[in-house]
């Protein structure tokens, strides 16, 4: 198999962080594996020319269209560490690559929007036809929108493109400029939402968004990443998109001999839960794949250790759905089918992630990993303005998210789920264990108060069946009692109630344009709009309502760049406000303090409280 990475990194030549290890070391193994491999790189003022051996000019005269004229590029070509590596140098006015920097610059994305012509313009015209295409993170995201949107009715309409996102933090926004320097024209078509258009700025195309749209698969850098990119805000506004892309999207094993790909293939329903899962094998060359297992607990730890044998892993059932374990199947070594049972290999807790196989193909050594929020309590340290040291709420069992104090801050109400589906329980500092509030066989997403504090407003999880994500609001009292429905409707995704003297509740609707917010009566469900609230577009945001039902303040969850900013719209028609965090570049939690005069926010690396004059 000839497969062509292009990367904007390369150890040893040019490295920024970890994405350079990566094609250096995935190149070299494909080579290993007697697969043909060549890097494309641009040509760095600050490249390292003494780690590169025998450089001299491999192309002369490449001619790159251009805003409807062409530059002139020269390309070289080197080994390094015996790497096959070409490099583009554009002699252009706008000295693309002859910076101090290899990112940084206010033109970076049309930067490496021209490497990305460049990179195709160089194979059409050299005749290098690869099977696949490797494109590694937002900087060359724009290949495969001009490979098959241009170079397919130039010749090269066989070869299929795999996208790497090594770092979902940054995506590469760019305006309607890119269309027009590279030729792709149609605005119309490309800031459509389901094409380029960015998730949360409608002004704007995203470069890594086109990557995922427009390539034959997706990969992250490990099976960690790539859980966090589908199911948290790690995937910093690319969410939905993932979610309509998810078939495409998953962990890969290559064949001993390099010719094929086994790989897990999922759907998703609302709220990225799994619909279907299943494996697949695919013949590089031909493109022919095939589905050799079907089954909805699949994980994507995945090994190929030899050639007639798959590794994989299965969740286990509830209540230990948390853990997987690692599962083996005969497969044709020539064909695209199974030809035993599976067998299961491992039998214990936690997930088995990051598979790998030794050489000959008889060891195979994996990591056990457990990733469980816990739940924890502090008293605020009035003076400092933060907390003092936090205190273990209560033992590591499950996945445990607080969402409330009870009216007498004595005991903290939070889900779990310990038992199997997330329940709702109570739980006082000095308590040895918690108690249940709500149980049964449906998974609670969200719990909160209602306004007088006496009843326990929670959100069922839509089933798996629901295309149409529809979530269902329960009232129970909180001394216990008989849970009954308030309302239920399509895409209801967080809500929250405010505090007597104020009854005002709110939930709100996730769209893929925006967040639409929809007043209701805790006691009825019945439900009025919000005249004259305008929140921002995009759907990834978290929010609150103020404890007198005055005001929402909505955060940002994605990247920035720095400043973050906290919106606070009123719902009593004053104008809005913003709250700038200076050098923060995401807001991954926001909430209210107690009096409503200031607001608890996280971010990756820290709380803080703002104070709301």
């Amino acid at each position: 198999m000839y497969v062509v990475m292009v990367a904007t990194e390369c150890s040893p030549v040019v490295q920024v962080g970890g994405l350079a290890d990566v094609v250096y070391g995935l190149s070299r193994e494909l080579e290993i594996r007697g697969n043909a491999v060549e890097i494309i790189l641009p040509m760095y003022e600050s490249i390292r020319h003494d780690r590169i051996w025998g450089l001299s000019i491999a192309y002369n005269e490449l001619w790159v269209p251009w805003y409807g004229a062409a530059v002139h590029c020269v390309v070289y070509f080197g080994f390094v560490e015996g790497r096959k590596c070409f490099f583009i140098e554009p002699h252009s006015r706008d000295n693309f690559f002859r910076r101090p920097g290899t990112y940084g610059y206010g033109d970076d994305a049309m930067r490496f929007a021209f490497f990305s012509k460049a990179a195709l313009e160089f194979m059409l015209r050299a005749n290098k036809r690869p099977d696949v295409i490797h494109c590694h993170d937002w900087p060359t995201g724009l290949l495969p929108v001009l490979l098959y949107d241009l170079y397919q009715h130039r010749g090269m309409h066989t070869q299929r493109v795999c996208f790497t996102m090594h770092n979902f933090r940054h995506q590469g926004q760019i305006g309607s400029e890119v269309l027009w320097a590279t030729g792709l024209g149609r605005p119309e078509h490309y800031f459509h939402y389901d094409h380029l258009r960015d998730n949360l700025n409608h002004g704007q195309l995203n470069l890594a968004k086109a990557g995922i749209v427009y390539s034959n698969f997706v990969t992250t850098v490990s099976e960690r990443h790539r859980w966090e990119a589908a199911s948290t805000d790690q995937n910093f506004g690319l969410g939905h998109t993932l979610w309509v892309h998810g078939d495409k999207f998953g962990g890969v094993a290559w064949s001993p001999d390099g010719r094929r790909l086994a790989f897990a293939r999922f759907s998703y329903r609302t709220g990225f839960k799994v619909a279907s899962a299943s494996l697949w094998i695919v013949a590089l060359a031909t493109g022919q794949a095939n589905s050799v297992l079907a089954n909805q607990e699949l994980g994507e730890a995945l090994a190929w250790p030899a050639k007639d044998r798959l590794v994989y892993s299965l969740a286990e059932p509830l209540p230990n759905q948390g853990d997987s374990n690692l599962w083996a199947v005969s497969i044709d070594p020539k064909g695209f089918s199974m030809t035993g049972h599976p067998v299961r290999l491992t039998s214990g807790p936690d997930k088995k992630v990051r598979l790998s196989t030794s050489g000959d193909g008889k060891q195979l050594t994996f990591l056990r990993w457990r990733g469980e929020p816990h739940i924890y309590v502090a008293d605020l340290d009035a003076g400092r303005r933060g907390i003092l040291t936090p205190h273990p709420l209560s033992l590591d069992e499950g996945r445990n998210l607080p969402f409330a104090f009870t009216p007498d801050g004595k005991s903290v109400v939070f889900t779990s789920d310990r038992d199997g589906p997330a329940h709702v329980f109570r739980q006082a500092a000095d308590q040895a264990a918690p108690d249940l509030v709500v149980g049964g066989p449906d998974s609670v997403t969200i719990a909160r108060l209602d306004p007088d504090g006496t009843n326990l407003l929670y959100l069922l999880q839509p089933s798996p069946e629901d295309t149409s994500g529809t979530g269902r609001l329960m009232s129970v009292p909180l001394a216990g009692g008989t849970p009954h429905l308030v309302l239920q409707a399509p895409q209801l995704h967080n809500f929250q109630c405010a505090r007597l003297p104020s009854k005002t509740c709110i939930f709100g609707i996730s769209t893929p344009d925006r967040i639409e917010f929809v007043a209701f009566d805790s006691k009825t469900g019945d439900t009025h709009a919000i005249e004259g609230l305008a929140p921002p577009v995009g759907g990834s945001y978290n929010w609150s309502l103020s404890p007198d039902g005055s005001m929402v303040a909505i955060g940002d969850w994605r990247r920035g760049p720095a400043p973050s900013e906290i919106l606070l719209l009123s719902l009593r028609g004053r104008a809005e406000r913003k709250l700038a965090l200076a050098d923060w570049a995401g807001i991954s939690s926001i909430d209210w303090a107690a009096d409503g005069r200031s607001l608890w926010v996280s971010a990756p690396d820290t709380p803080i409280r703002l104070a709301i004059g």
